[in-house]
């Protein structure tokens, strides 16, 4: 077993991952496996990651996964803890910690949800998220809403959309799904619709849109 943590938002993360490899190539005749204890809830630059606002747990899960079958040898697997830094309410340990395998689920594609641009109204961009695409939101971590004009997306992780999500905000359209827009004059924010009569409330939530 074969453990790294790791608490700066420059570390070298790939690495961490490639001592771990090397303990399991120096113990070839043995299953190994890593665990590697990281931040969940901080952001890391973009120059690190490519993209704007993912934490070290998302972002050691996406490009770890990229090499995990091709170059695994025989470290047969690598366990990531991700760890909040502020634990405030300390009677729910449970939703400050995210663990994750580094080998890919079968269903490994993260949630997407695209939209056309939509000219003449007090919009540009709208998603409808059903129950289904609600839960798989809530297995993969993220979802990344697409324009599908431009091809930019953003992405939301679901500790900060799931909670919006509530029965209140379910709209009136068929199967009474969330709606999610950006409007004309606030580009820079996903809009969260209320419910029939202004149920919930809207929500607002800051996203920064770029090309993968």
């Amino acid at each position: 077993m074969s453990m790294e943590i790791e608490k700066g938002i420059r570390g070298r993360f790939e690495l961490d991952i490639e001592k771990m490899r090397a303990f399991a190539y120096l113990h070839s005749r043995k299953r190994c496996f890593g665990i590697f204890v990281i931040p969940a809830d901080n952001s890391l630059p973009r120059d690190v990651t490519g993209h704007a606002g993912e934490s070290a747990f998302r972002y050691v899960l996406r490009t770890g996964r990229l090499s995990a079958e091709s170059a695994r040898a025989n470290l047969e697997d690598i366990l990531v803890v991700g760890y909040c830094v502020d634990w405030g309410d300390l009677g729910k340990p449970s939703s400050r910690m995210k663990v994750s395998s580094m080998k890919p689920a079968p269903d490994t594609g993260p949630t997407l949800s695209e939209s056309k641009r939509h000219e003449g109204k007090n919009y540009l961009y709208w998603w409808d998220i059903g129950d289904s695409r609600k839960d798989k939101l809530a297995r993969d971590g993220e979802i990344h809403f697409i324009k599908k004009d431009t091809g930019e997306r953003g992405i939301i992780e679901s500790n900060i959309l799931l909670p919006l999500l509530t029965e209140t905000r379910r709209t009136n359209r068929d199967n009474r799904p969330w709606g999610i827009r950006v409007s004309v004059n606030h580009p820079d924010e996903l809009a969260i619709e209320p419910g029939p009569g202004g149920q919930g409330g809207w929500a607002y939530i800051p996203v920064e849109w770029s090309r993968e």
